[in-house]
């Protein structure tokens, strides 16, 4: 697929690989939100998933990358990115069993329920190898600090193997307090890793 081009924009894609979640493998989990938390919106479990590589902040993503190589064409990015999902795409995984660690709230404002997972062998070489496909993307744009650049993209998860966290977001609206319920017997069941097309991100020319 080609890049989508306007009068003086550029349409960059935006996408994601992700692990789905077997909804019946956190059944007991979503029948327990409900009661947690008043306001609290359950997140339709057929669309839970752990994320490993996010790029659903391309333009943010993109305006980094000009910092670091002036000049950088937006055709040439939005080309590199369609690149970047292929090769992501050629990345093979089995369905895995993950235990449950603890339940956390992220963010502000409407806070995220998630259920924090386990860092087990077979999910840690599953990110490396989508970190090594990034860090050769970064290297074809021209960025030679890897480490250092990716500590500073926000929008780009995660930024090394060592901090990555997997989750999986459960809820929306929870409250500042940790969730009183405790994440113990749970196992998450993840599917084969899988490229997710979102919505095209436009930036404005700039030349």
């Amino acid at each position: 697929m080609e890049h989508k081009r306007d009068n003086g924009h550029v349409d960059l894609p935006r996408f994601r690989m992700e692990q789905p979640v077997d909804p019946a493998s956190v059944e007991m989990v979503t029948e327990l939100l409900p009661g947690l938390s008043r306001g609290l919106v359950v997140i339709n479990p057929h669309r839970y998933h752990s994320t490993i590589v996010s790029l659903a902040r391309a333009g943010t993503i993109f305006s980094i990358l000009r910092r670091e190589v002036p000049g950088l064409a937006q055709e040439y990015y939005a080309q590199e990115m369609l690149y970047l999902r292929e090769r992501l795409a050629l990345i093979q995984s089995d369905v895995m069993e993950v235990p449950g660690e603890r339940f956390d709230i992220y963010g502000n404002g409407q806070r995220v329920f998630v259920l924090k997972l386990r860092l087990i062998p077979e999910l840690r070489e599953l990110h490396e190898q989508a970190y090594e496909e990034v860090s050769r993307w970064l290297r074809r744009c021209g960025i030679s600090t890897i480490g250092r650049f990716m500590e500073g993209v926000y929008g780009l998860h995660y930024s090394t193997p060592e901090r990555f966290k997997p989750h999986v977001s459960l809820a929306k609206g929870m409250g500042k307090k940790r969730p009183p319920v405790e994440a113990k017997d749970i196992a998450v069941v993840l599917y084969p890793a899988k490229v997710v097309e979102t919505r095209y991100a436009r930036v404005h020319y700039h030349e």
